[in-house]
């Protein structure tokens, strides 16, 4: 838990919601990006050539608050090899800001073993084609119930952090590939990095997902990818 506590030391305002707190969740809407500064988003007929707006909206729900954890975080993530906290915290993240209809009466988000693979295949390629789900003893954020057959998440959301979609282009090579370009506004102002673009392809297999895309990488302005 050493990781948690140096977040919470940074000002990393994680809420898990439950059935009684739920209003904690909501992200705050302090502060405004000057006039000057706003950029028009990107037309429904642009979003339309790469994905339906709906399938965008998704994963701008989903990649804003991986970029905003991303963009917070005390140490660095390698999202080819994340450590069991920020696996479990970031599918809870992704999953309830995309699909916050997932939450049970009981305030939390009970997904089945094929559900919480899929979702991991689609965000952690590169960890899940060599390795099987990490184990949840150590995580704050997931846990197994056995008896139920579910894993039960804790709903997560990072405070005070708004997105909003600057651009998406599709990359050229025909495979359904895409850029999603991510403005981040901090409103505790705890990070600068606020220009982000995720690497996004839809399926092609031809089965059924949760999430409508996924996931390549994702970087902070000019950088190379991860």
């Amino acid at each position: 838990m050493k990781k948690v506590v140096g977040i919470v030391l940074a000002g990393v305002m994680l809420w898990g919601a439950s059935a009684c707190a739920g209003e904690a969740l909501q992200a705050s809407t302090a502060g405004a990006i000057a006039p000057e500064q706003i950029e028009e988003p990107p037309a429904a007929a642009e979003i339309e050539r790469v994905c339906s707006q709906a399938d965008a909206e998704d994963m701008l729900r989903a990649c804003g608050q991986l970029a905003a954890y991303l963009s917070i975080s005390v140490y660095e993530i390698d999202m080819s090899r994340p450590d069991p906290e920020d696996f479990w915290l970031m599918l809870s993240l992704v999953t309830y800001s995309a699909y916050p209809d997932f939450l049970s009466e009981f305030g939390t988000i009970d997904l089945t073993r094929d559900e919480v693979l899929d979702i991991a295949q689609t965000f952690f390629p590169e960890y899940m084609a060599e390795n099987d789900l990490p184990d949840v003893q150590d995580s704050y954020v997931a846990e197994y119930v056995a008896a139920e057959a579910l894993y039960e998440f804790q709903p997560m959301k990072i405070s005070d952090v708004e997105y909003e979609l600057v651009s998406i282009d599709p990359t050229g090579n025909g495979d359904g590939s895409f850029l999603m370009g991510i403005r981040l506004k901090d409103a505790q102002d705890r990070t600068e990095k606020l220009e982000w673009l995720v690497s996004l392809r839809m399926w092609d297999d031809h089965n059924e997902h949760i999430f409508p895309c996924r996931f390549q990488h994702i970087w902070c302005g000019t950088n190379s990818a991860e």
